[in-house]
């Protein structure tokens, strides 16, 4: 984002407003800072950049040079301060800082002392006017001072009073009047005879008090408990400040030394009209403490909207604390709240609340359809100290944050905590029971969050838990068949075990013969073998033939075939021979063999022994030669069963304890119900609340765990079973029979609730599923029609287990209401009775929207549906205490709204030319904002009285 623009609402300015100078030398008593006789311009000068350079050290953002009588001095430029006006530039830039504010005026003697202020001047030629004043008032320069001593101002020989120089000053000339050091020696407020003053001078708005905290004398009075000084009803009393009294630069911290007390005063710019609405409101403009009230809060620190179809580019710098927007039907201040939703929302939604989404979404939508391509939005959004530049571009993506990586933008967004209504909203949220426990949860989601996250964390393992009992069900089920089949396998080698004997020697025989058949056909095989080899030999090498002609040396190579093909031949014979010799000896150990026939009987025998064994035992050759097979397969199975048992035992060890677990779900769902009554009991009890005449919060709160009665009857109707079955005639609200209307889930949700309420053993049960369970065992427990249905209870647990199991894990919402109280503490009505009317409903609602959290509150027309009385007694002093924590954006068309909540940032915006433009900003101390809400708002008879009293309009 580009550089922000200027800031135009109202900040805290550090300001003394009693300040002396060397002018007055009668009081000053700094010795290294005195003005020459005859003075000189050079002199001046330099003094003026010292004394000035002394109020940036001190930090210093406006000051009232207040010398007694001004001067003795005719001539503006011998004035010292002319020279400070003149050199205020100056010393600022050598001091990298901005110039004082500087407002001129003097202090009167009329039995007490008075200040008398004006509007800052930026020539010194334009002081002689205030010279002038005092002439008008019997004091000519040389009349002023005698012998150093300031005197008093006199007509027909008598001082003036307090009344005649107000008139003068405030009415006459549009200055301010502030008693000098009210509780001190010549101090209004230091002599009893002057109480008809005091009280009987209304627009005496301030006196200044010479400590901080006040003295017993000081805060009894100035809080109206003094009754001998309070003034009648319905004025006020005045405003306290602390001024220096500053006569000396030499220690500001020691007394009457510049810069040793201050006031912190909240303005858009220095003025008599800033100062005389600060000391008409001090409760949120003035402070006395030695630093200003801190921002920690979450703010919308800049919002900038560039090219957009009506809304003309605009660039603002908000206040964090209260903001309000306003404008004429059509001006675009709908649109603009509508861009701060958008851009705060992020990519996060509307979770749960269908009908506000549906809103949400068409006034998005609305917003969207003024977008071109080139449209942004950009917000600077200051939270945790660090500030994130968010941008909505006209492409129809989500807000993404532009000024650093972010890997869960949901996540920064929820951190913000930004709550956003409008009015439409905020009605639909107050007609639906379970958008108010939403809601009531919206505003406290970190502190929930832990429990949440816990609960899943619990169902997670539940589930687990589940599955791992389904698995060892299905490893039990294994375990079962292998073992079966193991006892089976054993009952066979039972039977086989009887002709082992037997066996063996028939395997034996077996094994001789096929020994013996092996011996005999591979040695026909060699011998085969051996003569294909002569026959080969026979006719190798092949014959040359005619070739031989054609050879070099014919001769030779004759030979050569003739002795080849001769040694060929008689290997041939030879291996001829040695089979022969093979076959001979081969016999003689086998056929030929004197003990062959005797062998060959001794096999027969064995298997004739075998058979006649096997048909006495009642088993086939097959079955009986299989038990080696039996054998190694009842080895398997023995092995798998160990195996399958192993598996399971360790199955068991991991399997987290189900009751267990179930235990601590109900303890995190109570835990999150006494964390939600927490929070309502904070917000209730907030300074924010409002409160009825015996001091009690307007709204009492109620909330109940699980009590949700219709979310649950939905949840048990999903389980139902055919309602054509006994049981499912009389299983939910919805399908009641003749029985005088009653059903299973109301009564086991009632049954329930009294044990919750009644019991010690609460947290055994979370839901009424689970306290089911818990009690099917002992059917007495449960109500009757759940004993008469108990067997169809049970086949649906089976029969919809998966579905059983999930509701088991299901939280039951909470029920929540909201009770409004009247003013005289009897009740108005309830949000579940439904006898509230909608403004009395908007009025819980928006009670509890600026009683909780510190994120940014944005609001578009909170005051529709709401009538002016409540607007004026309890909305507007909601809103002054909700923004010293919070930030308010609040769009309006109802004067009380800036006026009475005194607002910081007042925006002002216009159709023009087509386009929604900015008319003014900044706070109702200046002049064209107060301008723009004369002719834009209207509001209640109060609010335009107290627009009367404190803004002159």
């Amino acid at each position: 984002m580009n550089t922000a623009p200027e800031y135009q609402g109202m900040r805290w300015f550090k300001c003394d407003l009693h300040v002396h100078t060397p002018e007055d030398a009668g009081h000053w008593n700094d010795s290294s800072i005195r003005l020459l006789s005859p003075r000189s311009e050079e002199d001046l000068q330099e003094k003026a950049r010292r004394f000035l350079r002394y109020c940036h050290d001190l930090e210093l953002d406006c000051i009232a040079v207040t010398d007694h009588n001004f001067s003795a001095e005719t001539d503006h430029r011998k004035w010292f301060l002319t020279h400070v006006i003149e050199q205020n530039k100056t010393a600022a830039d050598s001091s990298g800082r901005a110039p004082l504010v500087i407002f001129p005026g003097f202090e009167l003697d009329i039995r007490y002392h008075v200040l008398c202020l004006f509007e800052p001047v930026k020539e010194g030629k334009r002081l002689q006017t205030i010279s002038d004043i005092l002439t008008n008032m019997g004091m000519a320069a040389n009349d002023r001072f005698i012998n150093g001593v300031s005197q008093q101002p006199k007509h027909h020989g008598q001082c003036w009073s307090l009344r005649e120089v107000l008139d003068k000053v405030q009415k006459e000339i549009g200055g301010i009047v502030i008693a000098a050091h009210a509780f001190s020696n010549d101090g209004i407020c230091n002599d009893p005879v002057n109480i008809s003053d005091f009280i009987n001078n209304p627009d005496l708005y301030s006196v200044e008090v010479n400590s901080w905290p006040l003295s017993e004398k000081a805060r009894l009075i100035l809080n109206g408990s003094y009754e001998q000084w309070n003034r009648p009803k319905p004025n006020r009393q005045p405003a306290p400040i602390c001024g220096s009294d500053g006569k000396s630069l030499e220690n500001s911290g020691v007394p009457n030394n510049l810069g040793c007390r201050f006031t912190w005063i909240k303005m858009s710019r220095p003025s008599i009209e800033a100062l005389r609405q600060a000391f008409l409101d001090p409760e949120s403009r003035i402070s006395l403490n030695p630093t200003p009230p801190q921002v920690t809060h979450t703010q919308v620190r800049t919002i900038r909207i560039r090219d957009n179809k009506f809304l003309e580019n605009q660039a603002i710098v908000l206040s964090p604390h209260l903001n309000c927007i306003i404008g004429g039907r059509g001006s675009g201040k709908s649109l603009l709240f509508e861009s701060l939703r958008l851009g705060l929302r992020g990519e996060m939604t509307f979770e749960g609340m269908d009908e506000r989404d549906h809103v949400a979404a068409r006034q998005v939508k609305r917003l969207r359809g003024t977008f071109r391509g080139s449209t942004r939005i950009e917000l600077g959004v200051v939270h945790g100290g660090l500030e994130d530049h968010i941008v909505v571009d006209g492409y129809g993506q989500p807000a993404h944050i532009e000024s650093r990586n972010v890997d869960d933008l949901p996540t920064v967004f929820r951190q913000l905590a930004a709550i956003i209504f409008s009015q439409e909203e905020i009605t639909q949220l107050a007609d639906r029971q379970q958008s108010l426990l939403q809601f009531i949860d919206s505003l406290a989601a970190d502190r929930l969050e832990p429990y949440r996250a816990r609960s899943l964390e619990l169902i997670d393992q539940l589930k687990l838990a589940h599955k791992m009992e389904e698995t060892i069900r299905r490893l039990d089920a294994e375990l079962n068949s292998l073992k079966q089949k193991e006892e089976e396998l054993a009952r066979q080698l039972a039977a086989k075990a009887q002709v082992q004997e037997e066996l063996k020697r028939h395997r034996g025989a077996q094994e001789s013969k096929r020994y013996l058949d092996s011996l005999v056909n591979k040695s026909l095989e060699t011998e085969n073998r051996l003569l294909e080899l002569t026959e080969e030999l026979e006719t190798e090498p092949l014959p040359l033939g005619s070739r031989l002609d054609a050879f070099p040396g014919k001769r030779y190579f004759q030979q050569v075939e003739e002795v080849v093909t001769a040694a060929y031949q008689g290997m041939a014979e030879a291996i001829r021979s040695a089979a022969r010799a093979f076959r001979r000896n081969v016999d003689q150990a086998l056929t030929k063999h004197p003990d062959w026939e005797k062998a060959q009987q001794a096999i027969l025998t064995a298997e004739e022994q075998f058979q006649q064994a096997c048909s006495e035992k009642g088993l086939t050759t097959l079955e009986a030669e299989q038990l080696r097979e039996t054998e190694i397969q009842h080895r398997a199975k023995q092995a798998a069963v160990r195996a399958k048992e192993a598996e399971i035992g360790v199955k068991r060890k991991q399997m987290p304890d189900r009751d267990d677990l179930l235990k601590n779900l109900t303890e995190c769902w109570f835990n999150e119900t006494n964390k939600r009554k927490a929070i309502l009991d904070e917000m209730v009890s907030s300074d924010t609340m409002p409160r009825t005449n015996c001091r009690q919060s307007i709204l009492k709160t109620s909330l109940i765990f699980a009590g949700d009665k219709e979310a649950f009857l939905k949840k048990w109707k999903e389980i139902s079973p055919d309602a054509r079955s006994q049981a499912g005639r009389v299983w939910d609200r919805e399908s009641r029979d003749g029985e005088g209307g009653e059903n299973i889930g109301e009564h086991l949700f009632e049954a329930f609730q009294s044990e919750i309420n009644n019991s010690q053993t609460s947290l055994m049960s979370g839901n009424p599923i689970q306290w089911l369970e818990r009690n099917m065992g002992t059917p007495t427990k449960l109500p009757g029609i759940v004993q008469n249905h108990l067997d169809a209870i049970k086949n649906v647990q089976q029969e919809q287990a998966e579905k059983w199991f999930d509701l088991l894990l299901t939280r039951i919402p909470d029920s929540a209401d909201l009770v409004l109280l009247r003013s005289d503490d009897t009740e108005a009505g309830s949000f579940q009775k439904g006898d509230l009317s909608t403004g009395q409903k908007n009025t819980a609602i928006l009670s509890l929207l600026l009683a909780r959290g510190h994120g940014p509150v944005l609001i578009d027309q909170p005051e529709d549906e709401l009538d002016s009385e409540f607007l004026y007694q309890e909305l507007v002093p909601m809103l002054r205490k909700a923004k010293i924590q919070r930030q308010l954006i609040i769009v309006t068309h109802n004067a009380n709204l800036p006026v009475n909540g005194d607002a910081e940032l007042v925006y002002t915006l216009e159709a023009r030319g087509g386009k929604g433009t900015c008319r003014a900003q900044g706070g109702l101390d200046r002049s064209e904002v107060t301008r723009a809400v004369l002719d834009i708002m209207e509001g209640s008879k109060e609010a335009f009285i107290k627009r009367k009293e404190k803004y002159n309009f």
